[in-house]
Formats: structure tokens, sequence, C-alpha cells
């Protein structure tokens, strides 16, 4: 098999992730984009990213980014006939982005005007600042662009914008491509699920509720896209996922039990936006796949499991179901070792990639909660806030494991309490989609997630990152552990 180059034209191996005549990176098959996503680069490329990020993530949607096919500045008429074969166009409007179209040479006057006069399904995306100062001043070659319904840009809503724009997609999808049937066969009632699969309504909803953590209520209720896409998987793998426990409890000895949650595979965003507050340098956003279930403490090690475990607790704070900590990485691996030869199962740290995609438990905002964590739903330091984001009084010292309400996924202490060390060394983000990703091959210092009470709030985001001397113990560290099925 072969792919053409979208640069050059050369033909290369299907295998290549390189075009052997001009080097452009391949990342996607030409021939199979949902969406063309058409944007300034000052001013639009990391809402441009975050769109093709949260689209893939959410449905499985494949859309078009010059930058992951051309260089710099090299456009060529195979990009115009992309946007001729892809059906969506989605558009990012940044301030000042049109100022240069009056030239009709200008690629991104070249992009609009050959959406519009293709007649593709236009999906405008105003980013704040942006307006149409004059719509009577439009150069003719886009002066239709402002008849579009457009949708606004908020990073702190970001989800609901991708459910908007993929409504706005397989609506064009059905109403002018050849797809219908599959297309409609995949939004269909619990009712109607049930009459292809042999399900009943019921069954089809506690698997929704209990592995997907979708709320369906009624049978009348309408399954999305990609829950039928992920409800037939779990039905086809039934004996192997369906059939484990959601939770798996196990006794350690002398009544002290450790308790998991299991963790479907799935896809989600790495990272955080330039816009969110406290974001960091070392939280560039990128695409993960967990192509494995696992399991995963509901709660992080306490000091009565590590005594049963190890022999001895050294904890600056003493008592039973408060976290375990002045834990070193290494005090934290060991401890999984030895618990793996007790169970016979492979006990080990989480990678930060897991961690993070058990944090979110699907969500893209800065905390799993939504953008706000007060002190009722987390122990941090409310001291250390810009703003007003907290409500109550933070302890200023560990909190019991159980304390404050779990994430949407059943965990606890996702934020705050103690940091938690994961089994990666720190290192950069990769810029591409990857799965399974356990860290660089070495480094100096080991990852740590989470926050603690003795830090803020930004520190206790999902995205929030850390990175220690594995051999350093402080009242801050502790852990949690994975288990791998």
């Amino acid at each position: 098999m072969i792919k053409a180059c979208i640069a050059c034209g050369f033909e290369n191996s299907n295998f290549a992730k390189f075009c052997n005549n001009c080097n452009v990176p391949f990342r996607k098959k030409l021939d199979n984009y949902d969406a063309f996503i058409s944007y300034r680069r000052d001013g639009g490329s990391e809402t441009a990213r975050l769109i093709q990020m949260g689209l893939k993530s959410l449905a499985n949607k494949n859309c078009f980014l010059d930058v992951d096919e051309l260089e710099t500045g090299k456009f060529d008429s195979k990009l115009l006939e992309l946007i001729e074969s892809t059906p969506n166009f989605i558009l990012i409007l940044s301030p000042g982005c049109l100022d240069r179209c009056i030239v009709t040479e200008d690629w991104l006057a070249k992009e609009i005007s050959l959406a519009l006069a293709s007649n593709r399904n236009i999906i405008p995306i105003i980013k704040d600042g942006f307006t149409f100062d004059s719509i009577n001043n439009l150069p003719d070659h886009i002066k239709d662009l402002p008849k579009y319904n457009a949708f606004y840009y908020d990073h702190k809503y970001s989800q609901a914008l991708f459910t908007s724009i993929l409504k706005q997609m397989v609506f064009n999808e059905i109403k002018s491509f050849p797809i219908v049937e599959d297309i409609i066969a995949k939004f269909l009632t619990v009712q109607d699920f049930a009459k292809i699969t042999g399900k009943s309504s019921a069954s089809i909803i506690r698997v929704a509720r209990d592995f997907l953590k979708i709320d369906l209520r009624t049978p009348s209720a309408i399954l999305q896209e990609e829950h039928v896409v992920k409800l037939k998987e779990l039905f086809k793998t039934d004996s192997e996922i369906i059939g484990r426990q959601k939770t798996k409890i196990i006794n350690l000895g002398n009544d002290v039990f450790l308790e998991f949650v299991l963790i479907l595979p799935g896809q989600f965003i790495m990272g955080s936006p330039v816009a969110e507050e406290g974001h960091n340098d070392d939280e560039s956003q990128h695409l993960v796949n967990i192509s494995k279930a696992f399991y995963l403490s509901k709660f992080l090690i306490n000091q009565n499991q590590y005594f049963e475990i190890v022999g001895s607790n050294n904890s600056y704070f003493n008592g039973a179901n408060l976290p375990v900590e002045m834990i070193s990485w290494f005090d934290a691996v060991s401890f999984c070792e030895i618990l793996t030869d007790k169970l016979g199962k492979k006990i080990r740290l989480p990678f930060e990639a897991e961690w993070e995609y058990a944090c979110r438990a699907n969500t893209l905002t800065s905390y799993s909660s939504g953008e706000k964590l007060s002190t009722l739903q987390a122990n941090y330091d409310s001291k250390l806030c810009l703003g007003d984001l907290d409500s109550g009084l933070s302890p200023w010292a560990t909190t019991p494991i159980d304390k404050y309400p779990p994430n949407p996924w059943g965990i606890h202490d996702m934020h705050g309490n103690v940091w938690e060390w994961c089994a990666d060394w720190y290192g950069p983000y990769p810029d591409f989609e990857i799965s399974d990703p356990i860290g660089p091959g070495n480094g100096d210092i080991r990852v740590l997630r989470g926050g603690s009470w003795f830090h803020g709030i930004h520190d206790a985001r999902s995205a929030q990152r850390d990175g220690l001397d594995p051999g350093r113990r402080h009242s801050i560290y502790g852990f949690r552990v994975t288990m791998e099925i």
C-alpha cells in the first residue's frame, strides 16, 4: 500500500512516518477526514488544535490541520483539493484574522472562498475579540460568511462546544452525503438498541451507567453516536469486560482491605489549554489513547494498609485512615512489589497518563468538578487561592481518605490531600497523538500529581505536573496503586 504526500505528491510506503521526498511528516490518511479546520496561525492555532483533539476524543472524528501535513509556509493546490473532498469546514475566527483576506491570494481567503463556492458545511467558531467590523466592507469572495450560524469559543465550556460542532457536522452529513443509513443507525433510543442487540433496556441502561458513566433514565432516551459505538464494543466483549467487577475489594490481612475501581479503555486530551488559570508550559495538550482496562485504587493508600504490607509507618500525621506520607518513590515501588508477591497480581504505580485519564473522568475542565473546586470538595490550602474559588476552611493537614466526595468515576482525593507518585520519569510531552505512554526512558526526577494540603488550588488541577528526586520524603507525598488486568 502507498500514500501520497500532500505537500509534494510523492508516493510513499503506507508505513512511512515522513515523506521520503520532502521529509514532511504524515499524520493521517488524506481521504478520511470528517472536517477541515481553517485558521490564522497568529491567533487561532491553539484553538484549532484543541477542537481537533476534542472532536477526536469525544466522537472519533478526524479533522485536518495543515501543520500536521505541510511544512510552515508550504501550500499548494492539494490543500484546496482537500477542502473540496472534506464535508465540513470549521473556521476559527480570531481577532484580525480577516484583515488580510482583502487580498484574494491570501491563503485563508482562498480556503474560505473555496469552502463557500463548493457548498461545504461551514461552521464558524468565534474567539473572544473577533468582530465583523463592517459586513459591507467584506471582500466579495467571502461576503457570505456572516450568513452562517457561528459558535462562540470559551475554553471553560469546550466540551459543550465540541458537542455543538458534532451536532452541526452530523446534521449536514445526513442531509448532503451518502452515509445516511450508517449515521442514523448510530443514533438510536435505548429501546431500539435493545432490539438490535437482544439485550433488555434495563441491562443497557445499567451498563451505560456503570461502565460509560452515562445517566440514561428511560428506554426512550437517545444514545449518541459515540455511546452506540462503545456499547457495541462492550456487549461484544461481555465476558471479558462487562463480566469484570466494577469495583474489586482485596483483603490484605487482619481485616485490612484495599478497594479498586475498574477503569475502562478510552481516549482523552492530556494537558491544559494555555488560557486555563494556573497553566504551566509543561502541560501542552495532546491526544492520548488508553488501550487497556486497569484497576485503580479507589482511595489513597492509608497508613493501616501500608503498615499491613510493609510493617512500618513513619507518617508525620498519625491516623489509620489518613493517607500514608513521608513516602519516597522507592518506598511506594517497594510497597507495590511486596503486594504483587502477596497477591500474585501485578501491582504498580499508575503511569502519569493513566492517572490524568482517571482524574479527569471524561472532563475537559480544570478540575473533575468543573472550573471551580471548593474546600468542601478537596483538601488544599485556600490561603493560596487567587480569586473567590473556595468556601469553607482548609485543615492544613492530611485528612481521611474518604472525607471528600469522589470524582465522576468514583475515585477519591484525585485533587489535593497528598501529592501522588507516578511510575514515570518526568519529561516533556509529545506534540502528537500517542497510545499508552509510559514517559521517558530515563531521567533525574519522578512525576508527582494531584496537589496537597500544603499547596494551593492551582496545584490541584487535573493537568498539574510536578517532578521530584525519587528518594525525597515529606508529609505532602503519598501514592495510590494500579492493578493490571
